[in-house]
């Protein structure tokens, strides 16, 4: 079973801000990202992940585009988030 919008309201995204990233690219639909009125859009269950992951770079001061290129950046990403999270732990 895939990831469907109330997975991503419980990872901390509204629906509008769902709408918003899938609409950017920042989130990546199965198929179709507009599948039309009564369909369910699915995800990936990694699109959760990366969601959950923006939501806490974007509640620890990073903007959101930022927040989604880091989440998906799977080459250099674990060591700019550590070092985000020690920025904001200690601060500047």
């Amino acid at each position: 079973m895939n990831a469907t919008a109330p997975d991503f309201i419980r990872a901390g995204l509204t629906y509008r801000r769902l709408d918003h990233a899938v609409a950017r690219g920042w989130l990546i639909p199965d198929a179709d990202p507009n599948p039309g009125s009564g369909r369910r859009r699915t995800f990936p269950w990694s699109e959760v992940r990366i969601a959950e992951l923006m939501v806490h770079l974007t509640d620890a001061g990073i903007e959101v585009e930022e927040a989604a290129r880091i989440a998906r950046d799977r080459a250099g990403g674990a060591a700019k988030l550590r070092r985000l999270a020690e920025l904001v732990e200690v601060g500047p």
